[in-house]
């Protein structure tokens, strides 16, 4: 049997080397696994490759490995010289382990630390080195050691000085040794003799140097050109320099001071000669050649322009009729060109000054009158607009402090799109250097910006009090670890914490960044307080003091600080414990006293989404114990089976296997536990009650739960006035409700099927403070409602999304970068951006017509060229592979559904008494309890020709799609076999026709879409 053969890509996560699919890939060394399995244990374990095992066959390639691991010369030590040779194939190091994974998170790859020179060590035959005195300092190398007695010249360690290069073993009779008086050191120097002029010229020169940290240095010259660098540190390191420099080949130059190649030169060529040794060398002259007696190249780099300019010149002469011809003729080229360009300035310079009269004319109060209809920004753009056109260039421009903030900002969204707007001129944008400049105004640094402050304070003063009322939110986000030095001659990068930055911490790299953010409860603005770096995150006991801090400067700048938001953090919570915040099954403290003013209260809330996600993550792990029941999971997820048909309609098609079974990142997303805690899920425990009861158990207490939690959210969550938290509304009694019912859980259940601690106090605490809060507000302030979604943190985490966005995608910025955004958006504070699209709907509207029109016509056309079918279609549908059907409730609720879209909009009486039914006629159909269950006055009940209609096309859907696999002409094949089929004729003699295609294309769009994604929901699953 023929042994396996190593695989041809690389085993790592994310690496794509070796596949071929990928096209102009770097080409790179492939390893394969050690046979040891100890080893390829450790090389498992470093991967993080949880799919999958590392077998002796798979390889992983030289991206992974750190340098000093891969081998790739042959080293031989000849004369005491060490000589390498490449190896043909690289290979690895006996000890050789992936730690680098770049395609994977930062904290997986584990970077080794420098590995250290190796000492050397000598010793006299047969007699062992002495044993050091004392250890070496932190200043001395390692290799060091006392001189021995009998040579002290040529000890191990001691530094080589002038005194002993005395007696340095000379390459030959033509070298000197000379002592400098005013340098510690030697040099030793090979000569030339000129009989003719008696000149001395020094052709090599090997100086020898001990720098201040008592280490020798070499520096070999050749023609007054640095040839070499070298560390000496023995008496055979100097011996060795100066054999070295001996073997060293001199240049010959670029040609002798007699030769006629330097004969009628260019001033530039001569500016490029200097004469040394008779001979024309380069100015650039590197002194060495590679072989005996030939040039370097800068050398003959000169020597081919002398030769290429005595053969011009020797052209010339040959043929010199032919050159004044042509001299000729471009002489009076260049003058009809002059000509030209003469008459088109004239005629350019007439326009600009036309342009200028034009120009003008059109004052600054005009241009004011013609644009004070447009939006504030878009009046910006035009005055810059016309300011740019008034002048020869951009450079030197000014530009007003409000649209430089406005460039900055659009630059951070969209570098791309800044770079296409401004080379396009589409508006008058600075350059990048401009934008540098003005961003180092900004430029504060950590902590509270005092800037920030007054200009806040002048802000707020121009607001009413309902909009100067609000609370902090605080949060952290990671940052790359990263050090530059600034213009100033600083190095940023380290922790920075204001005046609360710890003595232990202050020379360790900043990877977390703190912002202090300031939500009103009115208003869609949103203001930085303040921003902080710190290595790893801010603990509880400084966290309250930048909490204090920031309330007091709020208060100061005139704003009034409600509340403080934070998240489920461990140092949140000791946060917490240093205000007096707690809550347990006996008491809850959601308040303190103002720190400013006594006759208020500060309330403290935990980010609510993040609560959210605990009890879904809470109730993945383990069953809850109420006082109505078990609550588990398990009802979902049998649900989801039954729901999980790819061709049959669907009661909850929102959720996903994702919802039910989500890895680490995806616990982190808010939508995926509000979406399981939603309506979907209610829905699927009416329709398939039976079911599940039969395999789970009672499903009454799950039902509750998920009812209780999907009204909590709407709750908690509102964000316009209609859904708004209210005194004295069904809202409060929720709220009321929850908190009861955490009480009676915690005395019935065990800890183990109750709530953490951690999200049962946020619980208490967050709808504590909301009752409370609102209370303040509606009795005391003013308020009639408060929208309960600016107490949690999203404000917040929409700003990380523009930091993170700032130089391109990038989830970890620098602490650089995060402090230059943040800054750059405190000081964007009290402004609306614009929202909304400028795209008119009604061609979007007559676009989507024109394309639905010509995909029919193509159905038409498509079913014409086609062979017709075997069979009749009312045949097809009792074929016995035909087995899966859609639950006929969900049918007459897609009915319904049909109806709103396609009859009420046509207006036609006839249409609408023939295919829908009164409310109190239609709630007694047979097929209708699914659309009773979930009415709220809004839905339709279509009538029996209208249900049997949307029956037929569910039935041909399902037929197609039950014998055949889905494909690129899919569509088409439904649509071919409902335009083949019989005839339906719905509604009155007018619109017959038109509601049969209005109906087969909307409800196969919809069918067809959701089909189309099931392939992809299977996929991420398995990939899951």
């Amino acid at each position: 049997m023929a042994p396996k053969q190593r695989l041809n890509h690389c085993f790592a996560p994310g690496c794509n080397t070796g596949y071929a699919r990928v096209k102009n890939a770097q080409k790179l060394s492939l390893f394969k696994a050690p046979a040891d399995p100890e080893r390829r244990s450790v090389w498992e374990r470093n991967l993080h490759r949880s799919d999958r095992r590392l077998t002796p066959d798979c390889a992983v390639c030289e991206l992974h490995f750190e340098k000093h691991f891969i081998v790739k010369d042959y080293v031989h030590n000849i004369n005491g010289m060490e000589v390498r040779i490449e190896r043909g194939t690289p290979t690895l190091a006996p000890d050789a382990v992936p730690t680098i994974l770049p395609n994977v998170a930062p904290y997986l790859s584990k970077r080794l630390p420098p590995q250290r020179n190796e000492r050397k060590r000598k010793s006299e035959e047969g007699v062992l080195p002495r044993k050091k005195a004392r250890l070496a300092s932190a200043d001395e190398p390692d290799d060091m050691h006392e001189p021995d007695v009998d040579e002290p010249a040529r000890s191990d360690g001691a530094a080589v000085t002038g005194a002993s290069l005395r007696g340095a073993a000379l390459p030959n009779q033509y070298w000197t040794f000379h002592e400098m008086r005013d340098a510690q050191g030697a040099c030793f120097t090979s000569c030339s003799l000129d009989a003719g002029t008696g000149d001395v010229t020094v052709e090599k020169a090997v100086f020898f140097t001990v720098t201040s940290d008592n280490v020798s240095q070499s520096r070999t010259f050749v023609l007054g050109k640095l040839a070499a660098e070298a560390a000496v540190v023995t008496m055979e390191d100097a011996e060795a320099v100066l054999k070295q420099a001996d073997a060293l080949q001199l240049c010959t130059g670029a040609a002798t001071q007699a030769d006629s190649l330097l004969n009628n030169l260019t001033g530039n060529l001569q500016g490029q000669i200097q004469f040394k040794r008779g001979s024309a060398f380069s100015v650039k002259c590197l002194g060495s050649a590679k072989k005996e007696g030939t040039a370097c190249i800068s050398c003959k780099y000169l020597r081919k322009a002398l030769v290429t300019r005595k053969s011009r010149l020797k052209r010339r002469q040959e043929t010199p009729s032919k050159i004044c011809g042509s001299a000729g003729r471009k002489l009076k080229a260049c003058a009809r060109r002059n000509k030209r360009l003469l008459l088109r300035l004239g005629s350019l310079e007439n326009d600009i000054q036309r342009l200028r009269k034009e120009s003008a004319a059109t004052s600054e109060e005009a241009l004011a009158a013609k644009i004070k209809s447009l939006p504030p920004k878009q009046q910006l753009a035009v005055r810059h607009c016309f300011r740019a056109a008034k002048r020869k260039s951009l450079c030197g421009m000014r530009y007003d402090n409000e649209w430089m903030l406005e460039c900055i900002l659009l630059k951070i969204r969209s570098p791309k799109l800044y770079q296409y707007m401004r080379k396009q001129n589409i508006l008058a944008l600075p350059s990048e250097t401009t934008i540098r400049k003005y961003t180092a105004r900004y430029r504060t640094g950590y902590g509270f910006n005092e800037k920030m402050l007054s200009a806040l304070k002048t802000k707020a003063s121009q607001l009413d009090n309902m909009h100067r009322h609000g609370g902090i939110i605080i949060d952290e986000m990671k940052l790359s670890e990263h050090l530059s030095v600034s213009t100033e001659g600083k190095i940023d990068g380290f922790v920075d914490l204001g005046k609360y930055t710890p003595k232990n911490q202050e020379s360790l790299p900043c990877n977390h960044g703190l912002v202090v953010l300031f939500v009103p409860l009115v208003g869609s603005w949103t203001q930085v307080l303040g921003t902080f770096g710190s290595h790893q995150n801010v603990k509880g006991d400084l966290l309250a003091k930048i909490v204090l801090e920031a309330t007091v400067l709020a208060e100061k700048a005139g704003l009034f600080v409600n509340y403080v938001t934070c998240d489920a953090a461990g140092w949140n919570r000791k946060m917490w414990r240093k205000f007096n915040i707690r809550a347990s099954l006996k008491e809850v403290v959601c308040k303190t006293v103002h720190p400013v003013d006594s006759s208020r209260f500060l309330h403290f809330f935990s980010d609510f989404p993040h609560l959210v996600k605990n009890v879904r993550n809470r109730l993945m792990t383990t069953f809850f114990s109420t006082p109505e029941g078990r609550v588990s999971l398990d009802f979902v997820k049998r649900a989801f089976e039954e729901d999980s048909d790819s061709v049959t309609l669907k009661a909850m098609p929102g959720i996903t296997s994702v919802h039910l079974n989500p890895n680490n990142f995806e616990k982190m997303r808010a939508s995926y536990a509000f979406q399981l805690f939603g309506h979907a899920p209610l829905q699927a425990f009416f329709l398939y009650r039976t079911k599940l009861e039969k395999k789970c158990g009672n499903i009454r207490a799950t039902e509750k739960f998920f009812t209780r939690m999907k009204s909590l959210i709407a709750v908690m969550t509102s964000r316009y006035a209609a859904e708004a938290l209210r005194p004295d509304s069904r809202q409060v009694e929720v709220i009321k409700e929850m908190l009861d019912f955490l009480k009676k859980w915690e005395s019935h259940a065990p800890s183990r099927e109750f709530l953490s601690e951690s999200t049962a106090e946020g619980l208490r605490v967050t709808l504590t403070s909301t009752l409370e809060l609102l209370d303040y507000l509606t009795k005391v302030v003013g308020f009639s409602y408060v929208m309960t979604s600016r107490l949690s943190q999203d404000k917040l985490e929409n700003f990380f999304g523009i930091v993170r966005m700032s130089s391109g995608c990038n989830a970890h910025p620098t602490p650089q970068q995060f402090l230059l955004t943040v800054n750059c958006l405190s000081f964007y504070n009290l402004a609306r951006s614009v929202t909304g699209s400028n795209v008119e709907e009604d061609s979007i509207e007559d676009r989507e017509e024109s394309t639905r029109q010509k995909l029919m016509d193509c159905v038409k056309s498509y079913a014409d060229r086609t062979a017709p079918p075997t069979e009749p279609v009312s045949d097809a549908l009792e074929h016995p592979y035909h087995v899966k059907r859609s639950d006929s409730r969900l049918i007459c609720h897609i009915a319904g559904y049909v109806a709103k879209k396609c009859v009420v909009p046509s207006s036609c009486l006839s249409c609408t008494s023939r295919l829908l039914l009164p409310a109190q006629e239609g709630r007694h159909l047979a097929a209708a309890g699914y659309i009773n269950h979930n009415d709220r006055g809004g839905l339709l009940y279509p009538s029996l020709e209208l249900f049997t209609f949307i029956t037929r096309l569910e039935d041909w859907f399902t037929n197609c799609f039950s014998a055949q696999k889905l494909h690129r002409e899919s569509i088409m094949d439904v649509l071919q076999l409902i335009y083949k089929g019989a005839p339906l004729q719905i509604g009155c003699t007018e619109h017959a026709k038109k509601p049969n295609t209005t109906h087969c294309w909307l409800l196969r769009c919809h069918e067809v879409a959701f089909f189309c994604k099931r392939p992809k929901q299977i996929k991420s699953a398995k990939e899951a």
